[in-house]
């Protein structure tokens, strides 16, 4: 009797605390668990005895748990059988806070948005490209998370690190039909980009159209293929000079001619597509929701300090996470959340490079780096701010700038041509391995094919496994991509030729992806730039810059 009547109790007792077990799954009150829409993201306080790196889940985890709890896409507009359906309109289409909470000072808050045709109909499918940001003039500003739930409906995560009124500035970039348009058919079409070559003899100069070409079928060209940095598929091909031999080759660049012939060939689809590039829908701000909003006080943070010293950040380290927020401007501080950045003083950076060298292999935004490193040490900036190669090497520091190949340019490319990342890492001397050594292939390849720009990381990421062989404790960097496009006023359309921001982030994507497990530190500075006060450029200001060395400093010299 006592044995069955124990057997009873632990039956009892177990069956109460499965009860117990999945009513608090259900309810989302456990303490890893995020469960529904109206339960985003863990707060402060249910993270008080939980071991953790991160004061809250990445990006990742949110956004994933979201989409399984997502409404899949169904019509809901009634009509008798004829309905239209049009692009997402910015003037139709509606914002509002999410649950209609109040947004407190040092914590998360929610944007939600509801995409709309012309015809006010709520859209049904997700795949529009947001801009997403708040700020406050100058004081503050953050860049939003964007989970797509895939019916119309668009969740954007900030963080109020502001304590007063913020400025909401929702931008539509494009919708889901110019989207799919870009990454599924121009993408893939090459000669998008067409140099001029230059042949030299003697005196003797011939000139020639060039082209990059993948898996393709030729005849009679002039044939430049670098297996190494290129792979087997991907070669430049030039037109045969007059008189000259393809041996004499040696510069290349864009001009007009060689632009003129691009629009030729793509006329045709630009006309059949303008209004993916034309169109109010384009960069168009949200009007339809609360433009301004106010963050209200916090009893658990009193200053910004406050607020970054409870988040108990990670170090900063190969393979960071993307976390729910990348940070926010304060003033000209970019707070990273990614990891534990700090602001760097000129002592610092000096005992952080003595011993080092230091190389920057990529476009004209890392040779910002180099200038801005110039000025912080003390030293004078070259008189030709535009050049592709540089190097310095003194009792504080040994840097070295090297411009990547084929780069888009009307400036002739002599220096280091066809020299490419995976060609400078086998010129570094053997004698050494202090190397720290940054890689930035972005902002000159819009214009390659998905297939050919994938052909160049994978082989970038060739050489970093080849040159760890020898030197297993050279620290690696790559530098992400940025927003660089505006809306132009006087003509309407986006600035370039069949390019788009939305490659420049799907570069971002593909960068992090490529280089994730290899011990290769990867700095992400898209949001810190798209919040920016400023509109985006490829050049972005100095205060950006100065921001992204910080970043980069906290990755190589604290490890």
């Amino acid at each position: 009797m006592g044995l069955y009547r124990s057997k009873s109790i632990f039956f009892l007792s177990a069956t109460i605390t499965l009860v117990f077990l999945m009513i608090t799954f259900k309810t989302g009150n456990g303490p890893n668990i995020l469960t529904s829409q109206k339960y985003v993201w863990q707060t402060k306080v249910d993270l008080i005895d939980r071991p953790m790196i991160d004061m809250f889940p990445t990006f990742m985890e949110t956004e994933e748990k979201l989409r399984q709890d997502a409404v899949l896409p169904v019509f809901t507009n009634k009509t008798e059988g004829v309905g239209s359906m049009g692009h997402t309109d910015p003037t139709m289409s509606k914002f509002f806070i999410k649950d209609g909470k109040p947004i407190l000072f040092g914590e998360f808050f929610s944007v939600i948005v509801e995409a709309h045709d012309a015809n006010g109909r709520h859209r049904v499918q997700g795949g529009d490209f947001w801009y997403p940001v708040v700020s406050n003039g100058n004081r503050f500003a953050t860049a939003g998370k964007v989970i797509d739930f895939k019916n119309g409906t668009y969740e954007m995560v900030f963080f109020a690190g502001w304590h007063g009124e913020m400025t909401v500035n929702i931008k539509l970039v494009h919708t889901n039909e110019a989207v799919r348009f870009i990454l599924h058919e121009i993408w893939h079409k090459g000669g998008r980009t067409v140099w001029e070559g230059q042949f030299k003899v003697g005196e003797n100069i011939e000139t020639s159209l060039c082209r990059l070409e993948t898996n393709g079928i030729w005849q009679n060209k002039c044939e430049y293929p670098n297996p190494q940095a290129l792979g087997g598929s991907l070669v430049l091909l030039c037109d045969r000079p007059p008189t000259l031999p393809c041996s004499a080759f040696y510069a290349l660049h864009v001009n007009e001619h060689s632009t003129t012939v691009v629009t030729m060939v793509y006329s045709s689809l630009r006309k059949t597509h303008d209004n993916f590039f034309t169109s109010k829908n384009n960069f168009a701000r949200l009007e339809n929701g609360p433009i301004q909003l106010k963050s209200e006080t916090n009893e658990s943070f009193d200053i910004v300090d406050s607020v970054i010293k409870s988040l108990k950040l990670q170090k900063c380290r190969p393979d960071v996470p993307e976390p729910l927020s990348d940070g926010f401007w304060e003033n000209k501080t970019w707070h990273s959340f990614s990891c534990n950045t700090k602001q760097w003083t000129r002592d610092e950076i000096k005992d952080c490079v003595k011993g080092k060298k230091l190389f920057f292999m990529g476009d004209s935004t890392s040779r910002q780096w180099y200038h801005k490193l110039l000025v912080l040490l003390g030293f004078p900036l070259p008189e030709d701010m535009a050049q592709t190669a540089m190097h310095l090497q003194s009792d504080i520091i040994n840097m070295t700038f090297i411009f990547h190949s084929y780069i888009v340019s009307k400036r002739l490319e002599l220096e280091n041509f066809a020299n490419f990342e995976v060609d400078q890492l086998d010129y570094l001397p053997k004698d050494t391995c202090d190397y720290i050594i940054t890689i930035s292939p972005f902002a000159h390849y819009e214009h390659w094919t998905k297939e050919a720009y994938i052909t160049r990381l994978e082989n970038i990421r060739t050489g970093i496994f080849k040159f760890r062989k020898r030197c297993p404790e050279a620290v690696f960097v790559i530098k992400g991509s940025h927003a660089r496009r505006v809306k132009t006023e006087e003509k309407k359309e986006i600035n370039g030729y069949f390019t788009s921001d939305l490659l420049l982030y799907q570069f971002r994507r593909l960068l992090r992806e490529t280089f994730s497990g290899m011990n290769v530190h990867f700095l992400d500075i898209w949001d810190m730039n798209l919040s920016y006060y400023t509109p985006n450029t490829v050049h972005m200001p100095p205060d950006v810059i100065l921001q992204e060395l910080f970043m980069y400093f906290s990755h190589v010299c604290l490890q």
